[in-house]
């Protein structure tokens, strides 16, 4: 079916859905996006399987939720028996299983570790630009050191960088850029990864004129009045030098984010244009989604993208490009549940790839792009990277659920009082979507029925997969001594 066909696969770090015009925001945010939704096929209710990158994105490129893969935490979160597991489980990368099918695999992208496995180039630059790479090093390491200052020189030292218009390092321009530079050199098909990171905190990559489309000039809560309420004091600290370093009142939070968002849809508009000047585009399946959300504000206080609610994991996901199979309507909505897991399955059925081996976890998405079925599953599951919390949701219920009142503690920064505010250190949490969208009404103690089928369910889905993950290990341990 997709003998020839070129696959560009973009991640938008921490984008929820629910600010994305096509999605129904009520501001105009993603023009070029929205394009590419008429063009192709939107899926309404995309979700993440995790709210955090690490397992997110070896979910989105393996077709296996975390546990499956054994990546559940994030950055120095990740222990060495997770990825002893990941090892064990034989996971295999999209990149990895187009490379054996005779792509090009070009990823553009940071994260490095075992996300850069399979391409063939992997990074920010070229040799050919090092320039860039020289520039994005000596910004990286002022960065750094800006991070040790003294606050108020960080201040005034940012301010001079805006002043000066000086670029950040993973800016969209930049990776849009090298983006096009790979597609023009490159003489096979092609599967590219670009991973834009300019929508995650702290918005430091915004041009001014992003910026001012989005600002709204109101008197809110200040920032540092905001900061007061966050009890715990490592995330305090983080919040205000990192995530929000720049931001004075707590309304331009949610300007800013919708600035970035615009951004980095201004150079994939600039990259789709490339690719139909060039007469690539016919030929390209193009995926664009969110790795996770973001909360942004919730409960008063910056939350950042902790937590299961639906602005964390309710992301965006769009099939488009000119190498959509025949028989997919274009412009097309789909309303059914479907998770990252997904991703992998539904790109290699269209390019008819089927990898000697594999143990997805997901389905194709292709028969509800066709037509052939309405529904693929009756609930999403996802779970957090930096605590031992689990979600489910089926119909318009989510249960979110922690198995002790201690788990609910974050792995790195335990001490006495916790991130959040106690709306969010729940051991049980129930909503009803429909008649709550924005979750502020915890409700399991009201409907303790609904809620105990839940937790049985979704008890249930974690010891399905962690005894999938078992097997999957001894077949592979058994397949080793074999050859051996």
């Amino acid at each position: 079916m997709g003998e020839n066909v070129n696959v560009l696969v973009i991640v938008i770090d921490a984008l929820r859905a629910k600010n994305l015009s096509c999605y129904g925001y009520p501001k105009l945010t993603s023009p070029n996006i929205d394009r590419l939704a008429k063009e192709g096929v939107l899926f309404e209710n995309a979700y993440s399987c995790s709210d955090h990158t690490d397992p997110s994105f070896t979910t989105i490129f393996s077709g296996k939720y975390p546990i499956s893969h054994g990546i559940i935490h994030h950055e120095e979160s990740v222990t060495e028996e997770e990825l002893r597991d990941f090892r064990l489980t034989g996971t295999k990368l999209l990149a990895e299983i187009l490379a054996e099918a005779g792509y090009c695999t070009m990823g553009i992208d940071w994260l490095g570790r075992w996300h850069k496995r399979g391409y063939s180039f992997y990074g920010e630059y070229t040799e050919k630009n090092k320039k860039i790479g020289y520039r994005n090093l000596l910004i990286e390491s002022i960065g750094k050191t800006l991070y040790k200052l003294p606050y108020p020189i960080q201040k005034v030292l940012r301010k001079i960088r805006k002043t000066l218009d000086i670029p950040v390092r993973h800016n969209a321009r930049d990776y849009t850029n090298l983006a096009i530079d790979l597609i023009k050199n490159v003489q096979d098909k092609f599967f590219m990864l670009i991973h834009y990171w300019d929508v995650h905190t702290p918005f430091d990559s915004i041009p001014k004129e992003f910026v001012d489309k989005f600002y709204e000039n109101e008197k809110s809560e200040k920032v540092e009045d905001m900061l007061k309420s966050i009890e715990c004091s490592k995330w305090r600290d983080l919040v205000e030098r990192y995530h929000l370093k720049d931001v004075k009142f707590v309304h331009e939070v949610e300007c800013i984010y919708n600035s970035a968002i615009n951004y980095v849809d201004y150079n994939i508009g600039r990259l789709v244009d490339f690719l139909k000047d060039e007469g690539t585009y016919e030929n390209t399946l193009i995926i664009v989604t969110g790795d996770h959300g973001d909360n942004l504000m919730r409960n008063g206080i910056f939350m950042g993208h902790f937590g299961l609610y639906e602005s964390v994991i309710h992301v965006p996901l769009i099939f488009s490009g000119g190498a959509l199979p025949r028989g997919v309507l274009k412009g097309q909505r789909i309303e059914g549940f479907v998770q990252h897991v997904d991703i992998v399955p539904t790109i290699l059925d269209i390019l008819g790839v089927c990898p000697k081996s594999h143990d997805f976890d997901g389905e194709s998405l292709l028969p509800l792009m066709l037509g052939e079925k309405l529904d693929l599953r009756g609930q999403i599951f996802a779970m957090e990277a930096g605590r031992e919390r689990f979600a489910i949701r089926i119909g318009d219920y989510k249960y979110i659920y922690s198995p002790s009142p201690e788990k609910l503690y974050l792995d790195k920064w335990k001490e006495n009082d916790i991130l959040f505010k106690p709306a969010c250190r729940s051991v049980r949490e129930l909503y009803n979507l429909k008649e709550d969208p924005e979750e502020s009404r915890n409700i399991v103690d009201e409907e303790k029925d609904i809620a105990n089928d839940l937790e049985e369910k979704l008890l249930s889905q974690i010891k399905m997969l962690k005894t999938k993950k078992e097997k999957t290990i001894i077949k592979n341990n058994i397949r080793k001594l074999s050859i051996i």
